[in-house]
């Protein structure tokens, strides 16, 4: 026959268990105190349970818990079951034994899941912007400091536009380029670049980023001329007008 305990060594105690896709546990549980089931609250999937032995129960909690039972009254003998549990991509063999020991009870065994199957890795679109960006930094490439800037009065608004520096990477030209407006921000429309005398205008392409309501951070990418240019020129489209610079 199972012994009786003190209160104090079946005081309640928790035990942590690592979560992995299979997970097999075996765990001690003293007739009439129960074992209780506590899975991750961020796996939202329903929680199943199934146990072998009928002398055991098991119960389904809210937010990912269970609790599992013996039968009303005491044991004369040992008895075992498995405790089969399914959770989101996770799977528990618990085999569950009665016993008289107080000390390999824990009231509560807490599954931990780890940090790449709680929140599993998710594949992401990289810009081209960031591929350049890359390029850019992993390269060598030849930079040429500019520091050319124009100013225009659009009504209220006073729209600068500052050329800062010239970068060749391989077959690309990329412009670093400043907005800034005041008093109010003005949307960016277009930028435009043009080389020589007369003006031919160049295929590019441009990203701006704000860095605040006022002022924006801007890169223009274009294929490098066939041949050397000693004269270019932008212009900035925005809804009021369009500023102009040339270098």
């Amino acid at each position: 026959m199972i012994a009786q305990l003190p209160i104090t060594a079946v005081a309640p105690r928790a035990r942590y268990v690592a979560l992995r896709p299979y997970t097999p546990i075996r765990a001690v549980m003293i007739p009439n105190l129960g074992l209780r089931l506590v899975f991750p609250p961020a796996l939202s999937a329903a929680l199943v349970l199934a146990v072998t032995n009928p002398l055991f129960r098991a119960t389904v909690l809210p937010r990912a818990g269970g609790v599992v039972l013996t039968a009303r009254g005491g044991f004369r003998h040992r008895y075992c079951g498995n405790v089969f549990a399914a959770l989101s991509r996770f799977r528990v063999s618990l085999l569950v034994c009665t016993g008289d020991r107080a000390r390999p009870y824990a009231s509560d065994l807490i599954f931990v899941a780890p940090a790449a199957a709680s929140a599993p890795p998710v594949a992401r679109r990289v810009s081209p912007w960031v591929a350049l960006a890359t390029r850019l930094l992993c390269a060598r490439p030849r930079r040429r400091l500019i520091r050319k800037r124009a100013t225009r009065r659009m009504g209220a608004e006073t729209v600068t536009l500052a050329v800062r520096s010239q970068i060749a990477i391989g077959a690309r030209d990329l412009l670093a380029v400043r907005v800034r407006t005041t008093p109010r921000p003005l949307p960016v429309l277009g930028l435009a670049v043009y080389t020589g005398h007369p003006w031919h205008a160049r295929r590019v392409r441009f990203h701006c980023d704000a860095r605040s309501g006022l002022s924006a951070d801007c890169m223009v990418v274009g294929d490098r001329p066939h041949r050397p240019v000693h004269r270019w020129h932008m212009v900035l489209v925005t809804a009021d007008g369009d500023v102009r610079v040339s270098w």
